[in-house]
């Protein structure tokens, strides 16, 4: 592709013009030389031609008196006349004979060529050699660098005109200084300076270089200039289009994530919309360049968005955008205020929102304090809430159609203190039997009982709790009770009191001076163990989370099954997921002589029935050995009563965990 402008064609004008005047300026003679047998020179690729002046006093005429070969290729003009009474001829080669000096065509064949003229005065005819000289024209000089511009995808080369009278053109080289294959060239006429490349590698570097053509040879090449191919910007992926409610809904969208420039340069984005009415646009660009869409009304709209380079190169994407009437709110969804164990609501959506079209609605639910409450949208669209300590939050309910849009509501939740059952009713009447099968209502995936001392003074007493769940757990639901053949004391827990995930809460009735102060612990002052056999039983309010104890409300002890407690002993947990009426499920502590630690990992290994300190093969044989047992049995490690594929399971989990203090 070239581009050719007016003022290209005045500077090549010029050019010629000068170099005519340079190169063919005439010479000009009178009679009175021809006497001294002059030389006459004519450039060659030119007729001429070679001014001979006439007296305006004395008229005479020239005439070329030879008839050889030589003169043969010549005429003399009529006489011709200018301002101030000029008056002259010319001598010069006939059009069908211009002379081309590389190929001499003069009776010796060396550029002279011999005629005769004459001229008349006073009637006396005056003869006189003369030699009409033909002269070489060099080839063009070496040209300069050229100037190199980058224009959107292509490369405009320009270069200073050369005057010369054989002037055919200029020939455009460029070659890719990483790939010697990519390379071309282009000749131009002679009237250009300046050319545009569209066919370079964007991102490449090319070497350009010009020179000058003409009949009489060409120039040497410039030296080159150098200059970077522009890559034009991209399109990453299809903006999607966009849906938007009417009166001042909104749409926003980061074009950095769909307009890319293969060279790293920076883009400057502009954005049009086909219809104000329905949608109009705004564009944001401090960090990220962020095209906002506002719905006025109901409608379509189509929306251009061009990414520019630096150098005007454009990619551009179009967008559909639909202004449509989103669901509405329906009345308002009541306010939930009550204790937390009984706040428990299921709420039917349907009847709380709207959907102008018709349109199926989606439903989805978020809680400001999960802390306090937390929800879920069961399958029939209906919102579950269930509250979880003591406080305030705010339910946000959000209904979407399929073109997303949607309508809110919010529900706010006030929930008080838990409020427990009765004393009578902490744990169920249950004999040893049934007790055994209470070990079916604790899934062991929350609060369990960790670590606990007896001691023979009350003072003394401390209780540890494990949270084995993944998820903080506050108390202000949960109880301890703890009961014996003469009474059940229940211990409601401090308010705020939350045991993170993975984290030990050791509860005491005295501050304890030996206490690790990197475990979390409470004081609560009616806490006391008893020196007679005992129950523990920890309950949130919807269910039991675990049990320990060597007391069976109602019926004997069984010592053979039962843990002993004794006192001045810690008691650790070793079997986390064994029964805690269940003697394997506790151990006496070895740690630190005997004395335990607030706040200690038990050491023992769930599944090391042989207590050789590891989990390996011979503890999967033994309870191989005794599958389908059923009673009491060591290889019964989850306490069901009967050793199955869940034994089994429990002993793989933990295959290769060592033990450590």
């Amino acid at each position: 592709m070239k581009r050719f402008t007016v003022f290209s064609f005045v500077l090549i004008t010029v050019a010629l013009l000068v170099g005519y005047l340079t190169l063919w300026s005439p010479q000009i003679y009178a009679h009175t030389d021809l006497g001294t047998s002059p030389v006459f020179k004519i450039t060659e690729n030119t007729r001429g031609p070679v001014i001979l002046n006439l007296s305006s006093g004395n008229p005479y005429t020239y005439a070329i008196a030879s008839t050889d070969s030589d003169s043969q290729k010549f005429e003399i003009s009529p006489e011709k006349r200018g301002p101030n009474e000029k008056r002259w001829q010319e001598l010069q080669f006939k059009s069908d004979n211009v002379p081309d000096y590389e190929n001499p065509v003069d009776a010796d064949t060396d550029n002279d060529y011999k005629i005769t003229l004459a001229y008349g005065v006073d009637g006396v005819t005056h003869n006189h050699d003369v030699t009409v000289r033909v002269t070489d024209v060099k080839a063009p000089d070496k040209m300069s660098v050229p100037t190199l511009e980058v224009l959107m995808t292509d490369v405009n080369v320009s270069w200073t005109a050369v005057s010369h009278a054989a002037l055919t053109g200029y020939e455009v080289d460029w070659v890719n200084t990483s790939d010697a294959s990519d390379t071309d060239s282009e000749t131009v006429e002679n009237t250009s300076v300046s050319t545009t490349i569209d066919s370079l590698t964007g991102g490449n570097t090319y070497n350009i270089k010009v020179r000058a053509l003409s009949s009489e040879g060409n120039s040497e090449w410039s030296d080159t200039a150098e200059i970077t191919a522009n890559s034009a910007p991209i399109s990453v992926g299809t903006i999607p289009d966009q849906v938007v409610a009417v009166n001042g809904g909104t749409s926003t969208i980061d074009l950095d994530d769909y307009f890319s420039d293969p060279d790293g340069q920076k883009l400057f984005h502009s954005v049009s919309t086909s219809h104000t009415g329905i949608a109009t646009i705004s564009l944001s660009t401090s960090n990220l360049t962020i095209l906002t869409i506002t719905g006025n009304n109901a409608g379509t709209a189509t929306i251009t968005v061009t990414a520019r380079d630096p150098f005007n190169s454009v990619a551009t994407q179009t967008i559909t955008v639909s202004v449509k009437n989103p669901p509405t709110a329906v009345g308002t969804i009541p306010a939930i205020v009550g204790a937390v164990n009984q706040a428990g609501t299921t709420i039917t959506l349907s009847g709380y929102f709207s959907e102008p079209a018709g349109q199926t609605l989606t439903y989805s639910a978020s809680s400001s304090d999960t802390y306090y409450v937390s929800v879920y949208i069961n399958s029939s669209n209906e919102l579950e809430v269930t509250p979880r300590s003591a406080g305030n939050a705010t339910i946000t309910v959000t209904a979407t159609n399929p073109d997303g849009l949607s309508a809110t509501q919010s529900i706010s939740v006030t929930l008080t203190p838990s409020v427990f059952v009765g004393e009578a009713d902490a744990i169920p009447r249950l004999g040893s039997q049934e007790l055994l099968q209470f070990s079916t209502l604790l899934t062991y995936d929350t609060l369990i009982f960790n670590e606990l001392h007896n001691g023979s003074d009350d003072a003394n007493d401390w209780l540890e709790l494990r949270n084995v769940s993944n998820v903080d757990i506050p108390l202000d639901s949960w109880q301890l009770t703890i009961q014996t053949g003469s009474g059940t004391a229940i211990i409601p827990f401090p308010a705020g009191t939350v045991i993170p995930t993975g984290e030990v809460l050791l509860l005491t009735n005295t501050e304890m001076a030996t206490a690790d102060a990197s475990v979390l612990s409470v004081v609560a002052e009616t806490f006391a163990l008893p020196q007679t056999d005992f129950a523990l039983i920890l309950r949130s309010t919807t269910a039991f989370g675990d049990v320990a104890g060597n007391y069976v409300q109602g019926e004997p002890p069984l010592p053979e099954t039962l843990p002993a407690f004794t006192v001045d002993t810690v008691w650790n947990r070793t079997q986390p997921v064994v029964f805690g009426y269940r003697a394997q499920a506790w151990g006496a502590s070895t740690h630190r002589n005997g004395l335990g630690s607030p706040g200690y990992q038990p050491s023992a290994l769930t599944g090391d029935l042989n207590n050789d300190g590891v989990v390996n093969i011979l503890d999967l044989v033994l309870v191989a050995s005794q599958f389908g047992a059923t009673g009491i049995t060591a290889a019964d490690l989850n306490g069901d009563m009967t050793v199955n594929i869940q034994d089994l399971v429990l002993v793989a989990n933990a295959f290769n965990n060592a033990g450590s203090e």
